[in-house]
This record gives C-alpha cells, structure tokens and sequence, in this order.
C-alpha cells in the first residue's frame, strides 16, 4: 500500500512539473519567465539563466521549426528533463542576455535561518494584499539560480 501511495505521488509531482513547464515555454509575454538551461558554447558546458521569450526568439531564428510553439516548448522541455545542454556560442548566449550562474553563499546562509528571516531578507511582503516581491536590491537572475542549486 505504501507503494502504491509514493508511486501515486511521484506521478503527480512528474504531471505538476509537465504542465507547469508548459505553462512556461508556452509564454510569449516578454520578462515573465526565467529559464535556468545548462548551455554548451564550444568551450564547455554551464548553465545560464534566460528570459523564455529571449530563448524562443533566438532559436526560432535559428531554425524556423521552432516558430511553432509546440515545437519549442517539446525541444526544450526535453533538454531541461534530460539535462542536455543545449549548444549556443558565445554570440548567441549574447544575443539573448544569458547570464552564467554563480553560487551565492548570501542566499544559501540565509536560507539556513530558517524561513521568516530568508522571506524577510529577500522579499517585500503585502500582508493586505497577501503577495510577495523580491526587493528591488535582489538580482532576479542570481537569486532564482541559486535556490535552484540550494534545493
């Protein structure tokens, strides 16, 4: 029984993952998705940290297959589950404002504080309207890569 119960979770939490990928790649609005994408630039492989819709323009560009959203969404969906860099030069990586990504011992500190002083240190919370937003002094690239790497 047990089995069945963390089979059946695992199922979900693969379907919520799925669904909100494609919510993600599926997103044409400029600003509002980051992707953190492990690249290769002939020199070696990294990961970097990308606007969606900056990725999408570029690789529709490149090949006129991923002008076809269902196209991109499945090629870079299947790059990110399987953790297969995707091979983009220096000047590409350029082009779409890629950012490599660098380890912060700050946010992982912080992190091991406990969850009040890591909300308070990083986010600026409505208790009226009930939203959080990073605080205008927080890189958005820097602090996405690096919970991503601490969890």
């Amino acid at each position: 029984m047990l089995y069945v119960i963390l089979l059946s979770i695992a199922i979900t939490a693969s379907e919520c993952r799925d669904t909100y990928l494609n919510k993600v790649l599926e997103s044409q609005n400029y600003g509002q998705y980051y992707l953190v994408i492990k690249v290769n630039n002939g020199y070696g492989e990294k990961e970097v940290v990308v606007l969606n819709y900056d990725l999408y323009r570029y690789l529709s560009k490149a090949n006129t297959d991923f002008k076809d959203i269902a196209n991109y969404r499945d090629f870079v969906k299947d790059k990110l589950n399987r953790t297969v860099p995707l091979n983009i030069p220096n000047e590409g990586l350029k082009e779409i404002n890629a950012v490599y990504v660098k380890v912060d011992s700050t946010i992982i500190n912080a992190a091991k504080k406990g969850r009040a002083y890591f909300v308070s240190r990083f986010f600026d919370v409505s208790k009226k309207m009930k939203e959080a937003r990073l605080k205008s002094n927080v890189e958005p690239e820097k602090f996405f890569i690096n919970i991503k790497d601490s969890f």
